[in-house]
């Protein structure tokens, strides 16, 4: 089978039975598709869910420090509570970098918490939250 420059057969089986409309079908698509394209070039591409979420200032995962609680027994902390000398809470860090917090009786039971989180891959089991 031969082909011109545009590659559309000139000779052979293909070219015997349709012909010249052969062409036409192929610019016909050509046509169709190159329309299709030039709508998706004229929207702009659409942003992830991570990427809205920075636009729009929200922090995706962390801790509010205005409002929080004890992972092991759900007492409500201050962020004073933190920085006292002695200190009444504390800050336990997970194996990934996450930290939560509890109270200072509490962090034996935090730090299991965390270990089974660790150790399962689960959400830590944390206590209801109560004031």
């Amino acid at each position: 089978m031969k082909f011109d420059e545009g590659g559309y057969p000139t000779s052979g089986y293909f070219y015997t039975l349709f012909g010249s409309f052969a062409i036409q079908l192929d610019d016909i698509s050509r046509r169709w598709h190159s329309s299709a394209m030039s709508r998706r070039k004229g929207t702009p591409p659409k942003l992830t869910k991570k990427e809205r979420k920075a636009l729009a200032g929200t922090s995706g995962g962390g801790h509010d420090h205005e409002h929080i609680h004890c992972v092991a027994c759900g007492v409500h902390l201050h962020q004073e509570q933190f920085s006292a000398t002695p200190s009444t809470a504390r800050w336990v860090t997970c194996q990934h970098g996450s930290r939560f917090a509890a109270c200072d009786g509490c962090v034996p039971e935090a730090k299991r918490l965390l270990d089974e989180h660790d150790r399962t891959g689960r959400p830590v089991d944390a206590a209801p939250a109560f004031h």
